[in-house]
């Protein structure tokens, strides 16, 4: 018998798709109620938010905010010129350990050397991945972070950070409802 499990991420649609698994037998049985070994925040548009459980909100503050974080790295994000789409962009701060990184759109500052806008790299457990109109960060820890040129951001924690995180993004421990953000 051969069983083939697919799980697809669908970043443009800001959810998880998860594809149904197949088999060569009459009895295929699909595994919804497995959790995923990590978890993502998504910021759009203007205002909209949902955190790693789940729990959508909408939040318009225009100052510098904590994503998320823990002791050794934490992600900020800060709205700029967000009350209509002509002039709305999103700058994070970023920090991994020693790794200072600075973002907006495709403008990346890490350490305080600016790369070039098709340029990745890597340096002390961080990658930065240029692909298409999107930034891709990877830290060794568990952390990825992707961004497009505007109001995108997808921040994904592994399962080890449940309930040891805080910020915007909230605190990863499977509770979606009822809480205050």
């Amino acid at each position: 018998m051969i069983k083939v499990n697919l799980i697809f991420i669908c970043f443009s649609c800001h959810r998880f798709c998860l594809s149904a698994t197949t088999s060569n037998d009459t009895s295929s049985s699909n595994d919804d109620d497995e959790p995923l070994p990590f978890a993502t925040c998504v910021l759009w548009g203007l205002f909209h938010y949902r955190t790693f459980d789940g729990t959508p909100f909408e939040f318009t503050g225009s100052c510098n905010y904590k994503l998320s974080g823990t002791q050794s790295w934490q992600v900020n994000v800060q709205p700029n010129g967000c009350t209509n789409w002509n002039t709305c962009s999103k700058q994070l701060s970023m920090l991994f350990g020693t790794v200072n990184v600075t973002a907006q759109g495709n403008n990346v500052i890490v350490n305080g050397v600016t790369l070039n806008s098709t340029d990745g790299i890597v340096v002390s457990g961080v990658t930065i991945e240029r692909r298409g109109n999107y930034t891709y960060l990877t830290y060794s820890d568990g952390v990825r972070v992707k961004w497009d040129e505007a109001t995108v951001i997808d921040l994904t924690v592994d399962q080890s950070f449940k309930g040891k995180i805080n910020g915007l993004c909230g605190d990863y421990d499977d509770v979606s409802t009822g809480k205050k953000v």
